[in-house]
Formats: structure tokens, sequence, C-alpha cells
């Protein structure tokens, strides 16, 4: 049982999608890129046959060179315990045999568009050496946009692999397939191109043109029968659709198109108002385009002849003469006759054709639509209509595809004539950016740059990072050179949105020290201040900012308020001091000096003095700073003073006291 399976260690089967004669298609997811893969697989009971072996790898070899935008990727070619497969593309779709079935008839439009990419992949096919050998709609699968993707080139091979196709062996299936396949003939790109006409009248009437009991009897038909005609089906079909039909499906390879880019050219007109009613094909025509004579009015010169001629009736009678003399004037007048019949032809005929030309040379002629269409058919169509072509100038377009006309000049439906230059503007397709190395410039500059360019979607994703700076660009989805159409093109942007964010602590509780500690293990930039608070306790946090649970970075700054306890109202505080008296107490006169110059003088008794000491008091409070004098006096004994302190709780008094300069004493005085 293959479902369940692992193959390569890499494609798990999850279901059927598809079988062929020689191998089954399977749903696969690749679990290492994370995708959906469709795996065609060989069938076991052809494993062991060498000659099926060599044509699967053949398949694969020819398909892996292929790269178009129409055709199915092929991802990889692997081998797992005698398991031969191919890992494709998963396209999430139908077929175009289903889709016709579904939708039949198709509208004339989609068949075109259709066709259109049918063809510009085989064409891309054919230019690598490969012939498809079984184009059918079966192997063309539409995807959810509804564009054609042509798979299975499962019969493919190189045209220098290939010379002749097995007599014995029919490959591709007969309702498609060329009449030179079906009688052992070499395959070649014609093969292809008649089994896109079969298709193409499939698609347009939603049936098959032969058909029968047997594929012998279909073969048959595909050698002998003619080609039915699209309007016995589609009565309104437009006659460039059935020509088209016709000239693909011609039973002689030497009358279809010589290359599917031909009829690619081809049909890229068909749907255009001057083609819908245009000759029938005419398979014995060397020339498939209408051919245009210039008419020679004879009748003309005939007529001029006649009179010159007519001059011989109207002879009068005249006197008989000697016979050989008249035989020798007849003889000069028929010579002069003859001239003159000539040389008067001549001139009519020269007139006519002068008429003509100058007739043809004044007139003029519209210039066709050719915008939308390929180079190479709008070249073809001008100068089918007489016109030079001139210059050709590209140009990026967002409507026009790539190697098809944006315009003409002169434009569309302008009257020129015949010979005139006509200058074309071919489209170089959708305007191409190329990608820079957006990788440490800013994520804001490049967004703002890319969305201008016109990029379909900028996503930008932040990623935390301590060495990258913050808003630097650190990955891109697309490398830089490639060149892309940015309407169509998405680009992811990585980017450093700096270190990873940190989930702030409540930090009730912390005292002033724990606040630090944890502000610098964080990187956070700490203020503190503090306040009175009667409901947390002294030195504990009361408040932080930001709050408790923001995402926070490094180097953020982080603010928190730390309690002084609860506020104390401001007192005054009395200090009583003594301030000591050490000065002499006893001072007595000189004993020299006792008696003299005081005779006389009945007194005998001496006088006591005391020397003064200069006491200064500073004091610190609410209101007085230390370094002024709050009290100054003198003293000649001890002196007892009362100091007040106008103190609050963060306020601390203090005091010194100095006697005659000298510091006598000094305290504190703390609010209590």
């Amino acid at each position: 049982m293959i479902i369940g399976k692992r193959l390569s260690g890499r494609y798990e089967i999850l279901r059927v999608i598809g079988s062929g004669g020689m191998s089954n298609v399977y749903l696969a997811r690749d679990v290492i890129l994370e995708r959906d893969v469709a795996v065609k697989l060989m069938r076991v009971s052809m494993a062991n046959e060498e000659q099926l072996v060599r044509r699967f790898r053949r398949e694969a070899q020819a398909t892996t060179q292929l790269m178009h935008p129409n055709i199915v990727d092929i991802f990889d070619v692997d081998e797992d315990h005698d398991n031969h497969f191919i890992v494709m593309e998963y396209i999430a779709g139908m077929d175009l045999k289903a889709y016709i079935n579904h939708a039949a008839p198709l509208p004339l439009s989609i068949v075109v568009r259709m066709m259109l990419q049918i063809l510009s992949a085989i064409s891309h096919a054919h230019g690598q050496h490969i012939i498809h050998r079984d184009i059918k709609p079966q192997n063309v699968l539409i995807d959810a946009e509804g564009n054609a993707k042509i798979t299975d080139f499962g019969i493919a091979m190189a045209l220098f692999e290939t010379s002749m196709t097995q007599t014995n062996t029919t490959l591709g299936s007969v309702h498609y397939l060329s009449p030179e396949q079906a009688r052992g003939g070499v395959a070649t790109p014609k093969s292809d191109v008649y089994s896109l006409g079969i298709m193409l009248y499939e698609m347009i009437t939603g049936i098959l043109p032969f058909d029968g009991e047997s594929p012998v009897a279909i073969a048959i038909q595909q050698l002998q029968s003619p080609m039915p005609l699209l309007s016995d089906k589609v009565p309104d079909i437009p006659m460039s659709l059935q020509n088209i039909v016709m000239k693909a499906t011609a039973k002689e390879s030497i009358n279809r198109y010589s290359t599917v880019e031909e009829m690619k050219e081809d049909i890229a007109t068909a749907l255009m108002p001057s083609r819908i009613n245009e000759a029938p094909y005419d398979i014995h025509s060397a020339d498939y385009s209408e051919t245009k004579t210039i008419p020679i009015q004879t009748a003309t010169i005939k007529d001029k002849i006649a009179d010159i001629e007519g001059l011989e009736t109207n002879k009068v009678d005249e006197p008989i003469i000697d016979q050989k003399k008249e035989k020798k004037s007849n003889k000069k007048v028929n010579k002069k006759r003859r001239w003159l019949i000539i040389i008067i032809a001549f001139i009519a005929i020269a007139g006519i054709v002068g008429s003509y030309f100058y007739y043809t040379s004044q007139k003029t002629y519209a210039v066709a639509d050719v915008t939308n269409i390929s180079q190479q058919a709008a070249i073809a169509r001008l100068q089918k209509d007489g016109f030079r072509i001139g210059k050709t100038t590209e140009q990026n377009s967002d409507k026009v595809e790539k190697g098809y006309i944006i315009k003409t000049d002169p434009e569309a439906g302008e009257k020129l004539k015949k010979g005139d230059t006509i200058d074309l503007f071919i489209s170089s397709g959708k305007k191409e950016f190329a990608i820079d190395d957006y990788r440490g410039k800013n994520i804001d500059d490049v967004k703002e740059e890319l969305e201008k360019a016109g990029f379909k979607k900028v996503t930008t994703t932040p990623i935390n990072s301590d060495e990258i700076e913050t808003n630097e660009i650190t990955s891109q989805s697309i490398q830089k050179g490639l060149k892309i159409v940015p309407s169509e093109t998405t680009i992811e942007l990585e980017f450093s949105s700096g270190p990873a964010a940190i989930t702030l602590k409540d930090l009730s509780g912390y005292n002033k020290s724990s606040v630090k500690d944890y502000a610098t293990d964080n990187g956070f930039q700490l203020t503190t201040t503090d306040e009175f608070s009667d409901k947390v306790a002294e030195g504990q946090v009361i408040s932080q900012t930001p709050e408790a649970g923001t995402a926070m970075n490094k180097g953020q700054a982080l603010a928190v308020v730390i309690s002084k306890g609860v506020e104390k109202p401001e007192k005054t505080i009395d200090r009583k001091l003594t301030i000591k008296y050490t000065g002499d107490e006893d001072v007595a006169g000189d004993p020299t000096k006792e008696d003299e110059g005081d005779e006389g003088n009945d007194s005998s008794s001496s006088e006591k003095e005391k020397t003064s000491q200069n006491i200064k008091i500073y004091l610190k409070d609410k209101t007085h700073k230390i370094s002024d004098v709050y009290q100054s006096f003198s003293i000649t004994e001890d002196h007892d003073v009362t100091l007040s302190f106008v103190l609050d709780a963060k306020t601390e008094g203090a005091y010194i006291i100095e006697r005659d300069g000298e510091k006598i004493e000094q305290d504190t005085v703390v609010y209590e």
C-alpha cells in the first residue's frame, strides 16, 4: 500500500490524483519544504521492464530542460527501492478535458487565451528539440486562476533521438494522433500542430471531430476522412478560427503551419473584426493570405485597335493601277499601320496603368488596430495592408504582454497611403525592479522606498536582538540582484526590535538597595525619590513608573518612590545651657603704689575688678544657619541661656558656643 508511505524519507504519499498507461500520480507532502507536490510513480508491474524504465527516465530528463510558466515544473527525480518516481509541481485544479465537459461550449475569448498559453508552451518545448507527441486535453491542467499548464511529456523525446515511431506501438491518444503517426511515420513538430488543431476543435464544439468503436476505426478516420467544418457545429463561428483548425489539421503535414509559433501568431488575431469574415482556407493555395491582382482593362485596348482597323472599311473608289506597284504600296501601308497600332496600344496601356497607379497612390487606408497582438503578427498585418514598418521601440507596460504591440504611430484608424511608414511600440513587459541588499538599513526608510516602487505587499517582522541596532533590517526574502515585477511581488523584511522585552516586576516591599540591584541586573535607568507615607514603612517602595507588568527594554527609565515613613509636624525644642565664666575673680591694686602720692588720703582699702569674656553662639534649625551668629554677649560670671530650635522630621538642629574665639561646646538636636 503506497498511501502513507514516505518516498526517499521526504515525500509522504497522501492520495491518488491520476493514472496513466505506465504510471500513477499521487498527491504528496514534501516534509522538508512543507509544500504539496505531485509524485508520478511508475507502476510496480512495469518497474522491471528495462525499456519502460528508460522511457520513464527519459521523460524526466526531457522535461527538466523545460522552464516555462505554462509547463508543469519538475522538482526532483529519484528512485526508492525500485520505485522510480518524478516529483512535480502540484496544480490544484482540473484538466482541460474535465473543464470542457463541465463548461462547454467555452467562450471564444477563453479558448483563444488558453490556446495562446498552450501554443507558447509547446513552442518553447520545440525550441528545446522536444516533441510532446501526446497533446490532448487530459494533459493540460487548469489552475485556480484559469491558466493552462501542460504536463506529461511521458512519450516525448529529443529530436536527435527520434527517427521512426515503432510500427507495432501506437504512442499517444488515437483521437488526437496525427495521420503520419497513425501510419507509423516520423513524428515532427507538425505532428503536435495536428494534435493542437484537434484539441482546438474540441474546445470550441465540445465534441471530438473523429470517433468510433475502436482505436483502429478512429485511426482510419484520421488517415482518410475529411476534417469536419466548425461551422457545421457552430454556425456563427468566425471564419478565422475555422481556417486555423483546417490548416492545423491538414492530412499532409506540408499543408499545415510550419511551426507552432506561426499557429500562435495566427490565433492571436483570430477574433479581430477584420478577420471574422475572411475567405475560407484553400488547402491547395500556396499562400494562406488573400491574393489581390491588378485588373488590366483589355477591352479598352481592343477598342483602340478596332478603331484603327476600322479605317480600312471606309475606302473610296480608286483608279486601277499596276498590281506589283499596288502590292508594294500595300506592304508599306501595312507596315506603317502595324507600328501605329503598337504605338497606340502601348500608349493606351501606359495610360491605363498610369491611371491605376495614380489612383491608388492618392487613395488612403485606415491603419489597422494591431494593439495587444504579437509583433510578428502586427508586422504581417500592416505589411499586408501596404504599409512599411518604421522604428520599433520597446516600452514597459503593465497591461500589454511582452512582445505584443502597445500602440502604433500613426495610431489605429488614421488614414495613410500605401507605402507610408508606421512606427511600432512594443511591450517589454512589466517594469522590473532590481532588488538591493537592504540589510543594515532602517526598516521605515526601506519600506517607504519599496511601496513607492509599487510592490504588491511589503511585510515586516520584528526580531529581538541584543547585538543589532533597533529598526535595522536583519534579513530579506528576495536576494540582491534579482529583477522582479513589483506589482506581482510580495517581499518580506525582518528587522531588529532591540533586546527582548522584560516584564517589569512589582517592586512593592523592595527597599532602595534591592531596587538598585534589580535595575542594574536588567539594564534599566533608575531614579529614586523620597516621600512621607503613613501606609508604607520607611525605606520601602511606595510606587513605580512604569507600573508592574509593563514590557520593558534595556536602557529604559524606571522611577521609584521610597517611603520616609509617617510625616512629623514642626515643633520648637528648647535647650537650657550654663556658660561657665573662667576669668580672674579678684584684681588687687599694685602694692608698690600703696600710699604713693596719697599722703593725706585717709583711706587704705583696695578695689576688686573682673575681666569680661566674649561669648558667641551659632545655631542651626529651620530658620537659622550654623554660619550665622545667633547670639553674642559678654560675661563676668557663669551665665545661663536657653536655645530654642524650630525643627521637623526633615531638619536636624545644632549649636556651637565660642568664648573669646575658642570653641567651648557644640552639639546636635534631633526631632523627637
